[in-house]
């Protein structure tokens, strides 16, 4: 078996406790993908040109995303195992660490946004018309990052305690508020200004305003063993700092490069026309609403496997590791039906070209059949993460974008006079190999260990300094 041993076979209690885990987070990806869905779509109203605008602009956002994530995800880590062997201390310099590690790294983006919308656009395509959209939603969207980076270390770290509730009750209220704004703002009703593609933007800024202050409310009135006061932010034992780096940046590093894979790919897949942008778009859209699984099973394997191995007891969390690759696996089936059935419903609510529909609909089926190599992938870069083998990480995920996948399409889409579907289909048939990888480097087990004993002497030291 790809899989491991049979004392790895699923039982109905760890069934029973990672559903209780994972599904608040999946519904709280779920409404947010809907949401996203439902904006795409109130966009799709404006035409090609402003989905294809929006577009660009999103895969150029995804690089401060991946920034926060590498952070988060790597503090995480230690958040959870800190969490887990009861040193609560830990966890809160941790958490400050995360917060001015992330304001660091996206700043650039949000001043870049501000100050050159055009060279973002041109980036990823040449032609003028995406040009007015992009102006209108880039800046906007751009000081968004800031709020959304802060509420999503916020979530993280509740979710990394095993607190997946709370995060979705703020998700419901956040998205709620996105999607009457933009209605309200896109069309111009109830009196408003219509401003169209400016309109979504603004609606998604003050979306994540409403955002933050939710998240800091709540941490606050319920004192969990995380929060920090402000004046407190920058008290961060150099041990701790030094041995949380040196186990993020890799992971950080990796994140980026894995945005910055995804916006190549973008690119090359957008040689082919800007009708591609925005089939691609739409299949990104749909697709994230069949993706809610992946949040699900993260934050499970926080809990599930880095807690136990932070708790050094190793063969739980090795055990653990194996069952969320076969849990992951079995329930991709079921998401996998879904996705290719709503090939056949969501590209026709968009205000879109027939041949625009057609061929995000293709994208979309295409995706589904490939969906348990996506999800066996994924599982085992999280399997990896949650014991801190950043280097096998880095090998599976964004080393294997940037030496395999990003070539054979680059190769495909300006060697050959392929049509689109066959330069996408070339670039999701590389993924089989990946799986092979993903799966012979779990194998290895270099994750089952315990990040946080390397830290331990910083303890004393601090709290004489105090």
């Amino acid at each position: 078996m790809l899989l491991g041993k049979n004392s790895y076979a699923l039982d109905r209690d760890f069934v029973r406790k990672v559903s209780y885990i994972a599904i608040p987070m999946m519904l709280q990806q779920l409404i947010t993908s809907s949401v996203n869905l439902v904006d795409n779509i109130m966009v799709g109203q404006l035409g090609g040109y402003a989905i294809g605008g929006v577009a660009a602009a999103n895969r150029f956002f995804m690089l401060g995303l991946a920034a926060i994530m590498g952070v988060s995800n790597g503090a995480s880590v230690f958040l959870a195992q800190f969490y887990g062997g009861e040193r609560y201390k830990k966890v809160q310099e941790s958490f400050r660490l995360a917060i001015v590690a992330v304001l660091t790294l996206i700043l650039p983006l949000v001043i870049f946004s501000l100050f050159f919308p055009d060279q973002i656009i041109r980036f990823f395509n040449k032609d003028p018309g995406l040009l007015v959209p992009g102006r209108a939603y880039i800046p906007f969207v751009g000081v968004a990052l800031i709020p959304q980076c802060l509420s999503y270390l916020i979530q993280s770290a509740m979710r990394a305690l095993g607190d997946t509730r709370r995060p979705l009750r703020i998700s419901i209220v956040t998205v709620c508020t996105n999607v009457v704004l933009n209605y309200l703002l896109i069309f111009g009703h109830l009196g408003l200004p219509r401003l169209g593609v400016t309109g979504a933007a603004i609606g998604t800024l003050i979306a994540r305003l409403v955002e933050l202050i939710l998240s800091i409310s709540v941490i606050c009135n319920l004192d969990y063993c995380f929060t920090t006061k402000l004046r407190d932010l920058f008290k961060i034992p150099k041990d701790l700092a030094k041995e949380i780096i040196r186990k993020s940046l890799p992971l950080t590093i990796n994140e980026l490069l894995y945005g910055s894979a995804m916006a190549m790919l973008f690119k090359l897949y957008a040689t082919r026309g800007t009708d591609v942008m925005a089939a691609m778009t739409i299949l990104s859209t749909n697709s994230d609403l069949f993706f809610i699984i992946y949040s699900g099973m993260t934050a499970a394997t926080f809990v599930v496997v880095s807690q136990p191995l932070g708790a050094n007891r190793l063969e739980e969390a090795r055990a653990n590791g194996y069952r969320m690759i076969k849990f992951s696996a079995y329930i991709s089936f079921f998401f996998a039906t879904l996705m290719y059935i709503s090939s056949y419903i969501v590209p026709d609510f968009y205000r879109v070209a027939p041949e625009v529909k057609h061929m995000a609909a293709i994208f979309v089926r295409i995706y589904a059949v490939f969906y348990l190599v996506y999800t066996i992938n994924v599982q085992c870069f999280y399997t990896m993460r949650s014991g801190g083998d950043i280097k096998s990480s880095m090998i599976m995920d964004s080393g294997y974008f940037w030496l395999i996948n990003i070539p054979i399409v680059a190769l495909a889409a300006y060697l050959t006079d392929w049509s689109i579907y066959g330069v996408f289909l070339i670039g999701q048939l590389v993924d089989i190999i990946k799986m092979f990888l993903a799966l012979y480097l779990v194998k290895r087990e270099r994750w089952v260990k315990n990040v946080t004993t390397a830290v331990d002497i910083s303890e004393l030291e601090y709290e004489e300094q105090d």
